[in-house]
């Protein structure tokens, strides 16, 4: 089980080291959490299949939930509709704000042995739902990966 809580303390986004994926965030799922003055609280559960007795399955179970985000101060010194940060800090028009909540589960198996060795198969279906001007949007997600690895040299 895990228990994650995250909050921004600032008027602007939490930026990633250097705009790269350098540094992750705790609650970063189908969105980042990141959102000026965003809180985000999320339970988490991982089962791995080794120790329930089958071996290379691995279970995610989340909902995270985010609230507080306030975009009104930064939305002020970018007022003029020409500003390149006009639209990150507004949506519709308005100063962003409101909340979020998602849920979902990932199931991975790994195959153990044979020529498919260490391939993976990957199902996710996750979804989140937007309250008041939250920056991102409402969805549904189903995603079915298939990792199979080459060896080249």
């Amino acid at each position: 089980w895990m228990l994650g809580y995250q909050k921004i303390f600032g008027n602007q986004y939490f930026d990633f080291i250097q705009e790269t994926a350098g540094m992750y965030l705790a609650n970063s799922v189908g969105v980042d959490y990141n959102a000026p003055h965003e809180s985000s609280i999320q339970l988490r559960y991982d089962l791995n299949g080794n120790a329930a007795g089958f071996p290379g399955y691995k279970l995610i179970l989340w909902g995270i939930r985010g609230s507080g985000v306030d975009g009104s101060l930064e939305a002020q010194k970018y007022a003029a509709p020409t500003h390149p940060l006009y639209d990150l800090y507004r949506k519709s028009g308005e100063p962003i704000r409101g909340g979020n909540h998602e849920i979902g589960v990932k199931q991975t198996y790994t195959v153990q042995s044979g020529s498919l060795k260490n391939s993976k198969l990957s199902l996710v279906i996750m979804g989140r739902k937007i309250n008041g001007l939250y920056p991102s949007k409402t969805f549904s997600d189903l995603r079915l990966m298939i990792d199979v690895p080459i060896t080249l040299f």
